[in-house]
């Protein structure tokens, strides 16, 4: 099951880069808890749905870039859940300036979708925090 949970994280992020919103939110469980951390807002902010994800979380992502991509580096499995190193970031929107950033996600599933969704800008607080260091 790991290795489709890493097949699926990766079909997500591509359909993400892709700009393809529906592909990425059918890989999402309905009630997906997703965190964003400060590494780009001005806190942390947290999601609820798949509603809340498309109509608040991306308004607020593409309020700030232009342009935004996610690329990882690396997926680890991690027994249940998996940890996306991941290089992110876009052209800021009053800048027009590259900004990017590595940060790990942690990725929890239910049911073959992405159920849990945690982002951190430390990639070792983000080992740590799955039970695992880099």
């Amino acid at each position: 099951m790991s290795a489709e949970n890493v097949d699926r994280a990766e079909r997500a992020y591509a359909a993400f880069n892709e700009g393809d919103v529906p592909s990425v939110v059918e890989h999402f469980d309905p009630d997906i808890a997703w965190s964003a951390s400060d590494v780009f807002f001005d806190e942390p902010r947290a999601y609820r749905g798949r509603s809340e994800w498309t109509e608040a979380f991306l308004r607020e992502l593409m309020e700030l870039f232009e342009d935004y991509r996610a690329d990882p580096e690396e997926i680890i499995d991690a027994d249940d859940h998996l940890v996306a190193i991941v290089r992110v970031g876009g052209h800021g929107r009053s800048s027009g300036a590259m900004v990017t950033a590595r940060v790990a996600h942690v990725i929890e599933f239910r049911d073959g979708r992405i159920s849990s969704f945690t982002e951190f800008k430390d990639v070792d607080e983000a080992l740590r925090a799955a039970g695992m260091s880099e």
